[in-house]
């Protein structure tokens, strides 16, 4: 399955992807490269294709990086 998020960090791996008050800034290739961690550890609870999986966190970059 292509996903937009990896298709654009390959493409621009050094662009800004997220940014947030001040010098917080997050790339196209950190944050694919974290969004892919979270997925590979929630596959790691077998959870199956029919669960939902809810992640809650603060709504700045620095959460996802």
């Amino acid at each position: 399955m292509k996903l937009p998020l990896f298709e654009r960090a390959a493409a621009t791996p050094d662009a800004w992807a997220l940014r947030g008050d001040g010098d917080s800034v997050a790339t196209w290739a950190e944050t694919a490269d974290i969004v892919g961690r979270l997925a590979s550890a929630i596959q790691a609870f077998d959870l199956g294709p029919a669960r939902r999986v809810l992640v809650v966190a603060r709504n700045h970059p620095a959460t996802v990086v």
